[in-house]
């Protein structure tokens, strides 16, 4: 469930016309073929989308084009908007670094505060 990407053809696009309840739907429909079958979101966006890798070469300027706190944020409300049970943030690796290397803590405790609470 990626919302911001880079093309390296029309550079970063952001895929907020898709709502949540477009995803729900789809999950409904997917469920009539397969209806034992839970819905998961197994690669969640919670790490930017960069131009240059490592990601940790990439300015943070560009980092923040893709995801902030703010993002963050916004792509966790969304999916919690969607109503399944079980999403897998991609890019702990990610607030890991910005905690440690570039001494910005806030998403890395934002995600904490999300695991606190989760019902799992």
């Amino acid at each position: 469930l990626y919302r911001i990407i880079y093309d390296e053809r029309i550079g970063f696009l952001e895929y907020k016309f898709f709502t949540p309840t477009f995803h729900a739907r789809k999950a409904k429909f997917m469920q009539f073929f397969w209806p034992d079958v839970d819905v998961i979101v197994v690669e969640m966006q919670a790490e930017p989308w960069v131009t240059v890798l490592p990601l940790s070469e990439a300015p943070f300027d560009e980092q923040e084009k893709s995801m902030s706190l703010e993002q963050f944020k916004e792509n966790v409300d969304f999916a919690l908007n969607i109503g399944w049970d079980t999403y897998y943030l991609w890019g702990a690796e990610w607030w890991y670094w910005l905690k440690e290397a570039e001494n910005k803590p806030e998403i890395w405790n934002y995600a904490k505060t999300l695991f606190e609470t989760s019902r799992n």
